[in-house]
């Protein structure tokens, strides 16, 4: 069961991606590449206790679905994610980040504070 308050480091992960966000509009031009702004949202729904389906993210990272799920496969192909078909439902996968990439995100954050 979560928790109705959101842990630390899901805050902190939110504040990198405002911080990200509030830098990308220094620039005229906005060029981001989704996979930042999709780490930290599984990092956050795994804080969370939040299972997330591969479809859920595109709309939350602002790309399109088919190029999300090119990038999915590039994460998986280079170990940052797993995908897992959902049991109940055939049309939808839930998607996770590797011990290895949570951990390394663990890091990250917590030094930053």
């Amino acid at each position: 069961m979560v928790d109705d308050a959101t842990p630390e480091n899901a805050a902190r992960a939110r504040r990198l991606i405002a911080m990200k966000d509030r830098i990308a509009g220094f620039y005229p031009v906005k060029v981001t590449d989704p996979v930042y702004d999709a780490l930290f949202q599984l990092y956050i729904a795994e804080e969370e206790g939040r299972p997330m389906s591969v479809s859920a993210v595109a709309p939350m990272i602002r790309v399109p679905s088919t190029t999300w799920l090119r990038w999915v496969a590039l994460m998986e192909e280079a170990g940052l994610v797993v995908r897992q078909p959902d049991p109940t439902d055939a049309r939808r996968s839930w998607i996770a980040l590797t011990r290895e990439c949570k951990a390394r995100l663990d890091k990250l954050i917590a030094d930053l504070w």
